[in-house]
């Protein structure tokens, strides 16, 4: 229920936000989703100085940017949205990046500490405190992210909503396997991930972000394989 709330969340500010983006300047919308992005980008750094193993977090980014660049997830998500750009713009005179802000949104709303744990954390123990968190922060920067990036931002909640079921399904699979270790790390490389968001919603760089999200679960792997050594 509480990840159907979550995209329920994202979808009513998404309307809300191209409803108002006549009245919310770009100029103001652009503020805000700054400060956003520099709130994101704090988080991320909160969460990623929590590793208990810094070569587990580097071997993670390495081996899951390779599968993540193998598989061109970052591109195939593109072509996806640019195909719902030219249906949803077909005969008419449309101004609304649907496929930027689908991407912008599945970015900021999947990738990071509180769509991974919150998610696992539902899966294992049934607890959705996190999940519950996290809607209401993707409620109020969809609004935001809507007013500049469009239409797109809203169609996000279905790829949110598939994202947390599937890493719910996953985590009751693998649950004799997430212990400590491996859920912090999970967490900690989530969360560099948002760090390289934050840089790119700035400005600042244009990392292929979701190249890197098979990163957040090589842990999984990872921490049992140094558990040998």
């Amino acid at each position: 229920m509480i990840i159907l709330i979550n995209g329920t969340a994202i979808v009513i500010g998404a309307l809300a936000g191209v409803f108002l983006r006549h009245i919310i300047s770009e100029r103001f919308a652009q503020h805000i989703m700054q400060g956003l992005a520099l709130c994101v980008f704090l988080v991320g750094i909160k969460g990623a100085i929590q590793i208990p193993n810094s070569l587990i977090m580097i071997l993670s980014l390495v081996c899951g940017g390779v599968v993540g660049e193998g598989l061109q997830m970052e591109e195939r998500v593109r072509k996806f949205s640019d195909w719902l750009q030219e249906k949803a713009s077909k005969g008419k005179e449309n101004n609304l990046n649907i496929g930027e802000g689908f991407v912008a949104a599945v970015m900021i709303f999947c990738v990071g500490a509180l769509a991974t744990m919150g998610s696992i954390q539902l899966g294992i123990t049934g607890d959705p405190a996190l999940l519950q968190t996290k809607s209401v922060l993707d409620g109020i920067t969809s609004i935001f992210l809507a007013a500049t990036e469009g239409i797109g931002v809203g169609l996000s909640a279905v790829a949110v909503i598939a994202y947390e079921l599937i890493l719910v399904g996953l985590s009751q699979l693998v649950a004799p396997h997430l212990n400590d270790v491996v859920t912090v790390s999970m967490s900690a490389v989530g969360s560099v991930l948002l760090v390289g968001l934050a840089m790119n919603l700035l400005g600042i760089t244009k990392i292929k972000v979701l190249n890197f999200l098979p990163a957040i679960f090589m842990p999984i792997l990872l921490v049992p394989l140094f558990a040998l050594f």
